[in-house]
């Protein structure tokens, strides 16, 4: 049998070895022994804690150390005081630092009422009491680091220097008095000096919040002896427990009078202003959220929701005041451990000299020599920052002292809620669910397609039937999101294809959801012909049906806008929809296409197959179901893309390690480079043309317009074409761009002799070949049958024939469709990368291999792809593949190649761009000569009101036409000689809405302007102008609207990439017209625009306001906010019905209201809750429509409809929503007048 002695041994042993876990079981076959001793059990114990230690296993230390100071008498023992130690160090590493102080505390105490090792005693308290007073983790550990390094078992070879101010409670020296004052406001101190320590107790503490005089005796345990509640019981379980409580008050008392007799404690501000607070007769006007003579603002609202669980917020508020700030203070102590006054900056206005005031207290600040009287203007910027690592609702009030009263007072909020993953899975998938049983498709519905022998189908139909076989409109039973798309964000080789799948489903539904918000059941009109009036710069335009079909006039019940994304879709992407009549009771439904889109309108042309089976007549009235269709095919080829894509390596390149692109003097030199080429612009071409033998992740060619990736891209081509093996693939995002390099390369490449530039050009198979230019025609397959020309589908004998294809990187589905190899293109380059859906990029890559060469080029700073839905976007769908890959890629790396050097642009032009979009990487290379009078940058200022035409989705603002107009003129009659010839690349005039591009030129026409491009920002890439004018259009003076302000778009005023686009097409002058209120106040380029228009004051070209009416007009927004921009209100508000009384507003639940202050305890400053000021609401009330013309024709049968400008016809309508809820109907719907087609 092993004895006691020979475990011992071998315990200590495997101590030497620092064998801990083996060291641990024997400590624990000792500890078992019943017949220990209490020196035994404390030499175990304190044995076992240190191999714990060693282990991590720091909650087991922490119960040996309790263990041995709970058994061993002696305090003064070296395993007592090691104890005490570990316990202190094990609470700090588990960052239990309440726990450490009291444990530290209480040895403080002990050392106090003991009278042994007096010659330790004095450093053991100072260097205890640092401990327990720092609040700087980093200071803590200083002082706990002492702690275990001092040996306080032994005598002390030090002394502590006497210094002239301690604090006798906890054991602290200062040498400056203000030291100590700081010192008694810690909650440290003021828990010391109100705490019942010091003295031995023996029964249960006493209640919180209870006085000696409200301390009573437990009924219960008087008339039984026996209380059930037990320890928890408010009641004293006998008198000699009532009289310890009541000793324990008298005792606490005690030791604040003495604290306060030696100036060791006293009330601090906050404790003073509430004690102001409950005696006063008035509360609630010592304390006002407005005062007079103080400006203020908060950079953010004063009540926010946080979804993450370890959250932070913080909150500036900005103070003007000609009184100097006394106090700056946090009242509620509930809370206060989670909020911190950061900082406070005094700026004076006079002089603009600013300082930043020192903080000893992150609760308050006092200024002590703070002067009542008046001073000069000051603003005082003060942080506050709200920190939690748990969910709940945090409030605290932050009080400005300005030495008067009342006091400005904010009150501030921070809900911290879980953000259930599962839940968001769950109501989205009932929302698709939904938005999947309201639609008609094949799944659930007989469609009859549209069919017309004068309207050929757009659509290859046996392309299509296959593509909707294999990937239908998602239903409940074939979609499910999957939680991992749910939870990540993040793009992996190995998720790629299934989350691009759901995302796809997504956005698609999305798209549908947007454009279901116009499907209606109304009445719709028919007719042989209608007559339009688009706008008032246009003609009417008559149009005629023929062939056994019928035109249609259909109500939306609500207007078509641009700037909405359900507008947009409409207006762009929709080409058909589907309908039957309202009472139908089986399931065919029949396709119908859009002839014309108005404000409000929408004109169809219903097949003759429609009109025979429903015996539809002219002249009539149906009542029908309306669904607006999109066109699936682009995303079920999106689909087969990425089902056809063998994996993903390609797109996710290792990027650990740099790639080594080889460099010889021959290749860096080479002849037959063009001589224009910039050193960057070689070092692409070099990147491009690296022999395939070196494999190369995607080479990315950034630059911004004018740097020359075109040239580049062009130059890198005749280089390759020298190899007979290669063979380049050329796609773009557009057809223009794709046309562009025929045009200005290809084709004066072949026509100077060199073949193997001869590309051919696949183009869409069903576009009208008249549209395309004659020079790419001669490059393209076109069939002609002596009276139509159509283009034709390439076959694989035809690509391989020619070295070069160029497409578009919509139509490479069709050498995918044909069977090419992979590894067939040699080369992939493509243009416009960030123009385009990362899923629409990689059609082209499909037919790539590892051997592949792949570049990309194009500016992530531009206008990039549009995604609706929210969802989606949250999860990158609307990255481009270049944009991602150059966010992926180190900086620097060899293969992301940046083209600095601008060719186009004037230097302040580019310098503007490049500080604002660009991170000052861009700069001029060919200087640009600027306008003898107007800065190249320079703004024009109008005030006009943006307004729609009744038949019109976009807007106009006649003020700015006016204006631009005007200086349109004076930069003709003063065109500078050295500028060049007048001509149509001279001036651009561009703006995002089509209405304002109509009346301009009208305008221009009018006075006899014939040669300046007028043009929407859309159809403006890739072109040059001298001269870019730019009229944003849109004002403040339009109202409140509906729709959620994310879901609205203000052209210029929101969205940077448009901007952009629109200030790089200049060479020489931007000059902007618009209202620079607005452009300030409103959008997320309002800082863009406020740089802008700071940087034409300093350069004297700010025209029509001064910076400082400006200015002044910004302040009073700011403080107002009354207006907020709705592009959907009407121009025109009747008289009558301007003073419309809005309807009750709802309050929010979650906003707080006034409760005033309990009484009893002033330590304790309780929750508040504050009311929430519901805004203003200004309804609306649209005008009457009037009634279109009726036109009666002449009889002409069988002519084809003219494409001409949309309309409107204002029928009566019913929304599907009003139908089931028809109580809503009695409400004063907007009156529509009715007209019979001839």
């Amino acid at each position: 049998m092993v004895t006691r002695r020979t475990m011992e041994l071998q315990a200590q042993k495997y101590l030497k070895q620092k064998n801990w876990t083996q060291a641990i079981d024997l400590y624990n076959k000792l500890l078992e022994n019943e017949q220990n001793t209490m020196e035994q059990v404390v030499g175990y114990l304190t044995e076992r804690a240190e191999c714990f230690m060693e282990t991590n296993n720091y909650q087991a230390v922490i119960a040996d150390s309790k263990h041995v100071i709970q058994l061993f008498e002696d305090h003064d023992d070296y395993n007592v005081t090691l104890a005490r130690k570990r316990l202190i160090h094990c609470f700090c590493l588990l960052k239990r630092f309440p726990e450490a102080d009291v444990t530290a505390r209480d040895w403080l105490i002990y050392l106090k009422t003991s009278d042994s090792n007096t010659e330790v005693k004095p450093l053991l308290e100072s260097v205890l009491g640092n401990f327990i007073n720092c609040k700087n983790s980093n200071q803590k550990s200083i002082s706990l680091s002492k702690i275990l390094e001092t040996n306080f078992t032994t005598s002390a070879t030090t002394t502590v220097k006497a210094v002239a101010h301690t604090c006798i409670y906890c054991n602290v020296s200062y040498t400056e008095k203000e030291d100590l004052r700081d010192h008694c406001q810690t909650e440290a101190h003021e828990m010391m000096v109100m705490s019942d320590e010091g003295r031995e107790w023996h029964w249960r503490p006493p209640p919180r919040g209870f006085h000696t005089d409200t301390y009573t005796l437990c009924e219960n345990w008087t008339d039984s002896g026996n209380c059930r509640l037990g320890l928890t019981c408010v009641g004293a379980h006998g008198e000699r427990e009532l009289a310890e409580w009541k000793e324990r008050f008298r005792y606490r008392e005690m030791k604040m009078h003495r604290a306060k007799e030696k100036e060791l404690f006293g009330k601090s501000y906050t404790e003073e202003l509430l004690d102001k607070w409950s005696q006063s007769p008035n509360p609630s006007c010592l304390m006002l959220d407005k005062i007079e003579g103080v400006e203020h603002s908060c950079s953010s609202p004063l009540s926010a929701t946080v979804l993450s669980k370890n959250s932070s917020h913080e909150w500036t508020f900005c103070l003007k005041a000609k009184r100097a700030l006394k106090a700056v203070a946090l009242l509620q102590d509930t809370y206060r451990n989670h909020f911190f006054i950061s900082s406070i900056l005094v700026k004076r206005l006079e002089d603009s000299s600013n300082c930043s005031l020192y903080l000893k207290n992150n609760q308050e600040w006092i200024c002590t020599d703070a002067c009542n009287g008046p001073q000069p203007p000051v603003e005082y910027t003060v942080n506050i920052v709200f920190t939690a690592g748990i969910f709940g609702t945090f409030r605290q009030s932050v009080v400005f002292d300005f030495g008067q009263e009342p006091i400005l007072v904010k009150h501030l909020c921070i809900d911290v809620v879980p953000d259930s993953d599962l839940d968001k899975i769950t109501e989205l998938r009932k929302v698709i669910n939904v938005s999947i049983t309201e639609r008609w498709t094949a799944h659930n519905s007989d469609i009859v397609a549209f069919s017309s022998d004068l309207i050929p189908n757009p659509v290859d139909e046996k392309w299509a039937r296959i593509l909707y076989s294999m990937y239908p409109y998602p239903h409940s039973d074939t979609f499910q999101l999957s939680y991992s798309t749910m939870s990540g964000k993040k793009f992996t080789r190995d998720n790629y294809r299934e989350r691009m799948h759901e995302l796809l489903y997504i956005e698609e539904m999305a798209r549908y959801d947007l454009v279901a918000q116009y499907n209606v059941t109304t009445v719709m009109q028919l007719a042989h012909c209608y007559i339009l009036s688009p706008n008032s710069t246009a003609s009417s335009t008559a149009k005629y049906s023929s062939n056994g079909e019928l035109f249609a006039s259909i109500n939306l019940g609500k207007e078509l806008s641009e700037d909405t994304s359900e507008g947009k879709l409409i207006l762009m992407h929709c080409k058909t929809v589907y309908f039957r009549p309202a009472n139908a009771q089986g399931k065919r439904v029949y396709q119908a296409l859009i002839e014309d889109k108005g404000k409000n309108m929408v004109y169809l042309r219903v097949s003759a197959q429609a009109v025979r089976e429903l015996g539809l007549t002219r002249d009539s009235e149906v009542e029908v179901q309306i669904q607006f269709q999109l066109n699936r095919i682009p995303y079920c080829e999106w689909h087969y893309t990425l089902d056809k894509m063998p994996n993903f390596r390609l797109i996710f390149p290792e990027t650990y390690l740099e790639p080594t692109i080889p460099w010889s003097p021959g290749r860096q030199w080479n002849k037959n480079l063009d001589r224009r080429l910039n050193v960057r612009q070689k070092e692409a071409i070099l990147a491009i043309t690296t022999p395939l033998t070196v494999r190369l992740p995607p080479i990315l060619l950034i630059g911004s317009y004018g740097t020359g990736k075109t040239f580049t891209l062009a130059q890198t081509i005749k280089e390759l074409i020298r190899e007979p093996s290669n063979r380049i693939l050329l796609c773009t995002h557009s057809n223009s761009a794709a046309d562009l390099y025929i045009m200005d390369y290809l084709h004066p490449w072949v026509v100077a002799g060199e073949e193997n530039a001869r590309p051919i050009r696949v183009y869409y198979q069903h576009r009208w070949v008249a549209t395309v230019h004659p020079t790419v025609q001669q490059y393209c397959l076109i069939n002609s049958d002596g009276t139509t020309r159509s283009f034709n589908a390439p076959t694989v004998e035809d690509i391989t024939k020619h070295k070069i294809t160029v497409v578009t990187l919509s139509t490479s589905i069709y050498l995918i469709a044909m069977g090419l190899p992979q590894g067939f293109f040699t080369h992939i380059l493509i243009d416009e990368a960030a123009q385009a859906l990362e899923c629409e990029t990689i059609t082209p890559l499909t037919m790539a291999t590892d051997k592949t060469r792949i570049a990309l080029a194009g500016d992530h700073m531009q206008l990039g792809p549009i995604v609706f839905s929210s969802f989606a976007k949250e999860r990158n769908l609307h990255i481009s593949l270049l944009e991602r890959l150059y966010d992926d890629y180190p900086s620097p790396y060899s293969c992301k190649i940046m083209l600095p050097e601008n060719y186009r642009a004037h230097e302040s032009i580019m310098q503007f761009t490049s500080e604002t979009f660009y991170e000052h990487k861009l700069f001029t290379r060919r200087k640009q000569s600027r306008h003898k009078k107007f800065y190249p940058l320079t703004f024009f200022t109008t005030r006009g009101e943006d307004v729609q035409d009744k038949n019109s989705t976009a807007f106009y603002n006649n003020s700015e036409v006016y204006e631009v107009v005007e200086r349109v003129m004076e930069l003709k009659q003063n065109w500078p000689e050295y500028w060049g010839p007048f001509n149509e690349h001279a001036i651009g005039v561009i703006t995002p809405y089509a209405d304002q591009v109509f009346r301009i030129r009208s305008e221009l026409r009018k006075r006899r302007v014939n040669d300046v491009c007028v043009e929407r920002v859309l159809n403006v890439q890739g072109k040059q102008f001298r001269v870019v004018v730019l009229s944003t259009v849109r004002t403040r003076k339009t109202c409140i609207n509906q729709s959620p302000a994310d879901d609205v778009e203000y052209g210029f005023l929101s969205n940077l990439k448009l901007l952009n686009t629109a200030i790089t097409r200049a060479q020489s002058l931007v000059a902007v017209v618009g209202d620079p209120v607005a452009l300030c106040s409103v959008g997320k380029c309002s800082k863009v625009w406020e740089y802008f228009i700071v940087t034409c004051k300093d350069n004297g070209s700010l025209f029509g306001i001064t910076w400082e009416q400006l200015r002044l007009q910004l302040d009073g927004i700011e403080l107002k906010k009354i207006y907020t921009l709705n592009p959907l209100a009407p121009e025109f508000i009747p008289r009558r019905y301007r003073n419309a009384v809005p309807e009750p507003v709802k309050i929010d639940n979650k906003s707080p209201e006034v409760l005033p202050f309990p009484l009893p305890d002033y330590r304790l400053y309780p929750s508040l809750l504050y009311p929430a000021h519901p805004r203003q609401i200004l309804y609306n009330m649209p005008p009457p429509l009037p009634p279109l013309r009726a036109v009666v024709p002449p009889p002409v049968p069988h002519i084809p409809p003219v494409q001409l400008p949309n309309g409107s016809i204002p029928p009566k309508t019913r929304s599907s929503s009003q139908r089931k809820r028809r109580t809503v109907q009695q409400q004063v719907d907007p009156i529509f007048q009715q007209r019979a087609f001839p």
